[in-house]
């Protein structure tokens, strides 16, 4: 659940109740400015107005940038511009502090109203007058033409609301495709500490984005997951961010091993209980399905008469070499690439990658021994 924070004519971080109700829930900030001014007339901005507005999105920008978020600019119309942020981001709520010219209200009124058509929270705060137009009316509810009256009922009203400070941190949606140019699975080589980073499914529709960082022998388990451990990795990945960013956290025990055998009797191993190795490239998964696929179309033939029992022993010759010819050797060399520390054989490592990238031949010999799709040629041709 993410929040829309769209700034106006309220350009900064301290007494801005928007900023401050969208930090308070605790979700992600999404802020935006929007360049929408065609239909202001009258009162549409001056050349020395629009100066100014460079200046302050400029100061705002790096005022939020330094508590961990960026500022989007966009122009075109602010009704436009929010629907395409809703689809982009999936946000689920948008604030705003009010404007009170005739038309910027009119277009307000109009997002709102739309807004809450489809479900999304809006919701727009004062963050400009001591006291707005229709708090102060006379007894009959209409607005006061002289001032003194007017004073006296606008001091009657109370104290104004204290100015509150900038917050200290903006939390930011931390999409690393949209903040950083990652796609749905990256491979970090860093001779420090590398790492990787995949996008996969989550209780929302944009999804959630899993990070995997190496870990040491000395290392003890309750500090690896602990807030100051937590915060630790996924600084060196993205500064801005801490434990707080985190939904989980968990160790996974690595292991590099192929069983003997996949099939004894009528005892079948398949997918983890038949070979298991790191994490990197979800091949794991993959073999594991193709284990699957295989034993149990061997199961029926033998079930319905149109093979024999020694065809389990072919489900074993086939899957137990293409685990370790391909599956254990692929996920070892994706590991020892991704964790090199020799800067000439990372620069080496990255020239093949890029000449596979850049040559469709190449590219495509390689995507077809990493995605497996060999191995399940080669199955048919062992007997």
């Amino acid at each position: 659940m993410t929040t829309l924070l769209w700034f106006r004519r309220d350009l900064r971080l301290a007494d801005n109740p928007a900023l401050d109700a969208a930090v308070a829930i605790g979700r992600p900030v999404i802020p935006v400015y929007i360049c929408d001014d065609a239909d202001a007339g009258a009162w549409s901005p001056g050349d020395a107005s629009r100066w100014w507005l460079q200046g302050s999105l400029s100061a705002l920008s790096s005022a939020i940038e330094a508590r961990g978020n960026r500022l989007i600019l966009k122009n075109g119309p602010a009704e436009s511009v929010i629907n395409e942020l809703l689809s982009e981001t999936g946000v689920t709520s948008v604030y705003w502090n009010r404007r009170y010219e005739p038309w910027a209200t009119r277009r307000d009124e109009k997002i709102k109203t739309a807004l809450k058509g489809k479900g999304i929270e809006a919701r727009s705060f004062n963050a400009g007058l001591l006291r707005e137009p229709w708090a102060v009316t006379t007894q009959k509810g209409k607005p006061y033409k002289v001032f003194t009256p007017f004073w006296k009922a606008l001091r009657a009203s109370g104290e104004p609301d204290q100015l509150k400070p900038a917050p200290q941190r903006i939390p930011a949606p931390n999409d690393f495709a949209e903040s950083d140019g990652y796609i749905n699975r990256n491979y970090v080589m860093d001779p420090t500490e590398w790492c990787a980073v995949f996008k996969v499914p989550g209780d929302e529709d944009q999804g959630i984005w899993r990070t995997l960082f190496p870990t040491h022998g000395h290392e003890k388990d309750e500090d690896l997951l602990s807030d100051a451990g937590v915060t630790q990795r996924i600084k060196g990945l993205r500064p801005a961010m801490d434990h707080n960013d985190i939904l989980h956290r968990n160790l996974y025990a690595v292991n590099q091993r192929v069983a003997d055998r996949f099939a004894i009797g009528r005892i079948f191993l398949a997918g983890d209980a038949a070979h298991l190795n790191n994490p990197l490239g979800g091949l794991g998964l993959n073999t594991g399905i193709h284990d699957c696929m295989n034993i149990t179309k061997k199961i029926g033939d033998v079930w319905f008469g149109r093979a024999e029992d020694d065809v389990f022993e072919r489900y074993h010759r086939q899957r137990h070499q293409l685990a370790t010819e391909f599956l254990q050797s692929v996920t070892i060399e994706n590991k020892k690439r991704i964790e090199e520390k020799d800067p000439e054989v990372i620069k080496a490592n990255q020239k093949v990658l890029r000449e596979n990238s850049e040559d469709p031949a190449k590219a495509k010999t390689w995507l077809m021994r990493s995605s497996l799709l060999d191995s399940v040629r080669k199955e048919e041709t062992i007997e």
